[in-house]
């Protein structure tokens, strides 16, 4: 019942004990078994809260795309496989995995609370999860400080009294980063693979002259919005990337390369990745990683 209801964009209520894939505050809730008083609560806050009804349904209905047939029978490949290669070979030993590059995740947003709704819950489903996510606020009316506080109180928040415009409020947050990778997004693009930062490491792993991985932008409908950098595309250098979907080197930002306040809101992108390039680095954009 859970898994039809998640395929028809039905947000589901349920308990910890029933083992389902509904996860809490992002396909719909998880109450303790037994408490009708946290049942109702839950039933009413998503009866008042149309925006989270919405947020809960789409997330539902793209949950649920893991849980085909299809990608049943191809974990179900994947395992044997592995079984067979590691049980016909018992002493054959395995490498350990590399360590994952720390990543933080920075979303700039003006007035666009339910976009940054459903990002901020679509980042709740990272696996593995960020060592921080940090929301910057431009001189936001529209009640995205409160809803912040409110459902998202692990995000770190940077509250702008001023509008500064969005590359200004980047490089002041970009700044404050301490990890090794910074993943920019905005309020309204979000991962397409629980795996991202998987996939982050091991790009810049792969090209370590790389100042930028560069990601593959897709639209509600999967085409491409930036022609010839599509997931069917082949990984190569490029001549720039957009900050919405887009990682850099910490260790780059700052010095030698930089987003200048002046641009206000565009072209940040194309004077960075000159910079960079012009630091003996580049911009490589990656096909497998999708947002």
């Amino acid at each position: 019942v859970v898994y039809q209801a998640l395929a028809a964009g039905v947000p589901v209520i349920t308990t910890a004990e029933a083992g389902s894939v509904v996860r809490d505050r992002v396909e719909g809730r998880i109450v303790p078994a037994r408490d009708p008083e946290a049942l109702a609560d839950a039933i009413a806050e998503l009866l008042d809260d149309r925006s989270l009804r919405n947020g809960y349904a789409s997330a539902a209905r793209e949950r649920v795309l893991d849980y085909t047939w299809d990608r049943y029978g191809e974990r179900l490949l994947s395992a044997l496989q592995t079984a067979g290669q590691t049980c016909g070979n018992p002493s054959r030993q395995t490498s350990p995995p590399a360590p994952l590059l720390s990543s933080t995740i920075v979303i700039p947003s003006r007035n666009r609370l339910d976009e940054l709704a459903v990002t901020c819950r679509r980042l709740a489903t990272l696996d593995p999860a960020p060592e921080e996510i940090v929301i910057c606020l431009d001189a936001c009316t529209d009640g995205s400080l409160e809803m912040m506080r409110r459902e998202f109180p692990q995000y770190r928040l940077v509250v702008q009294a001023n509008q500064l415009g969005s590359v200004a409020t980047r490089d002041i947050a970009f700044r404050q980063v301490t990890t090794d990778v910074i993943i920019s997004l905005d309020d309204d693009s979000y991962p397409l693979q629980p795996q991202l930062l998987l996939g982050v490491s091991q790009a810049f792993r792969d090209h370590p002259e790389a100042a930028v991985i560069a990601f593959t932008e897709v639209r509600t409908e999967e085409t491409p919005l930036t022609d010839g950098l599509s997931s069917e595309s082949v990984g190569r250098f490029v001549a720039t990337y957009s900050g919405c979907g887009a990682a850099i080197r910490r260790s780059v930002y700052g010095s030698p390369a930089h987003y200048s306040p002046l641009l206000w809101h565009t072209f940040e992108e194309s004077d960075f990745s000159v910079q960079c390039y012009a630091a003996g680095y580049g911009v490589w954009f990656e096909p497998s990683i999708r947002i």
